[in-house]
């Protein structure tokens, strides 16, 4: 479906100054991904396993660099987390600033924090 998509509005484009690469900067992408291709091949062990969630605490537990790649995957910027709150309690709607998430020491209550941000997030 998406490739059609993708298709149709390559299809439909009309003729102009503009070539893709004025609409996406893919050499910067390319650049970027290979700063953090490793964390994201990491997570890829992810794919089909049963109990997620246990696997992912356990890949965060022995990979802790897996947690900064987090934010990107959901399009925010790591300078944006200081001021992106985030609810992790349904219950009491509190927003919080998690930014700790993704960079300070790893503790049950961070490891908490990432598999609901990681469930959440979709």
């Amino acid at each position: 479906m998406k490739n059609k998509i993708f298709k149709n509005l390559k299809n439909t484009l009309q003729d102009s100054i503009f070539t893709w690469d004025y609409f996406t900067d893919f050499e910067k992408v390319t650049k970027n991904v290979n700063k953090i291709e490793k964390e994201l091949n990491l997570l890829n062990y992810l794919i089909g396993k049963e109990n997620l969630e246990e696997e992912f605490l356990s890949l965060v537990e022995e990979y802790p660099k897996v947690r900064k790649i987090l934010p990107i995957l959901i399009a925010i910027r790591d300078d944006k987390l200081s001021c992106t709150p985030i609810i992790t309690d349904v219950e009491v709607l509190i927003p919080e600033n998690k930014k700790y998430i993704f960079h300070d020491p790893i503790d049950n209550n961070i490891k908490k924090s990432c598999l609901y941000f990681l469930m959440k997030a979709d």
